[in-house]
């Protein structure tokens, strides 16, 4: 009986592979390419890209941009038959329209100071996740902590350990089965 109990959960834990590699395949395939420069870059008008992220350098956009342009000390310059359908965001630099078409979202342009507002941008996100490092696992503790005092998960966890209990082998595939669920 073991036997055929580890037979199943291997042959499970391979089909189980099988398919996130399938499906994370799959994501990519549909996936638009998103762009992240730190040099002088250049969208052709045969590109197409989700974001365009620049740092500290110029950007020249002919082509098409799906989804917002953010760059960071630099000048943007959209050229005639370019299409931005996102937001256009330029801390520290200029946005020059010489295509001549109002641009569908908002623009927010902070123009060049005396400080580098890449530093500041990577600071600012490094104070982030060490405080989302630091608090998230203090909330999920807490959090956890609480609902599991509730009736309806002290229901769920006697079911759970009762069928742990009765059958091991399903047991473990059922918790990777969730795990699985989690990367997808």
């Amino acid at each position: 009986m073991k036997t055929k109990g580890l037979v199943l959960i291997v042959l499970f834990v391979i089909l189980l592979a099988v398919q996130v590699v399938k499906a994370a395949s799959n994501d990519m395939a549909n996936e638009q390419s998103s762009v992240f420069s730190h040099e002088d870059i250049s969208i052709e008008s045969s590109q197409q890209i989700e974001r365009l992220l620049v740092s500290s350098a110029n950007a020249v956009v002919a082509g098409t941009i799906t989804d917002g342009i953010l760059v960071i000390d630099g000048t943007v310059t959209i050229l005639p038959g370019a299409t931005v359908d996102g937001k256009v965001i330029v801390l520290g630099g200029q946005l020059r329209n010489e295509s001549g078409v109002a641009l569908e979202y908002d623009t927010w342009v902070v123009p060049p100071g005396n400080v580098s507002y890449t530093r500041i941008v990577l600071g600012g996100l490094m104070v982030l996740f060490i405080i989302t490092l630091v608090m998230a696992p203090c909330v999920l503790w807490l959090g956890f902590g609480f609902l599991g005092k509730l009736p309806a998960a002290i229901r769920v966890k006697g079911r759970l350990q009762e069928f742990r209990r009765r059958w091991p082998a399903f047991y473990i595939v059922f918790s990777l089965a969730v795990s699985a669920s989690m990367l997808l």
